[in-house]
């Protein structure tokens, strides 16, 4: 618990640090039939990639960048007992990451979403993605 709080308090730092001295992109989607907003940070640091992309007022998801310490251990990454059931679910041929979420005190609700959207190059539609395999699956623990 100790080096998991440690190096959450530094993933925090760096993700405030880069929301500060960065120029968030806008984003646009469409949720409902109606026109969301919302902002992303994104930088280049020591050749990684990092994104951060808000989720709700006051809720920021670390995207890409922030797996390193606790969150890139095995007890995170390759948890034994999840990959068990993610094995026996997906069968082969998978890749996972870690990432964070960071909510502020008083943060809204997180926009309703999928974390996956593109099955092709040319469009988003959701009813493909419910008549294939599955294909991806996201684990959230509460720290």
């Amino acid at each position: 618990v100790a080096a998991m709080q440690k190096d959450y308090t530094a993933v925090r730092a760096r993700a405030y640090d880069m929301m500060k001295n960065t120029t968030p992109k806008p984003r646009v989607w469409a949720e409902n039939g109606e026109e969301a907003k919302s902002e992303y940070w994104a930088r280049e640091h020591d050749g990684e990639q990092m994104i951060i992309l808000q989720a709700g007022k006051g809720r920021f998801d670390l995207w890409r960048g922030f797996q390193q310490g606790f969150f890139a251990s095995g007890s995170v990454v390759r948890n034994p007992k999840v990959e068990c059931i993610v094995r026996q679910l997906l069968v082969d041929n998978f890749s996972n990451y870690s990432g964070v979420v960071l909510s502020t005190p008083g943060s809204d609700d997180q926009y309703w979403h999928r974390d996956t959207d593109n099955l092709s190059n040319t469009s988003t539609d959701g009813k493909c993605l419910m008549a294939v395999d599955d294909f991806y699956f996201t684990l959230l623990i509460p720290i």
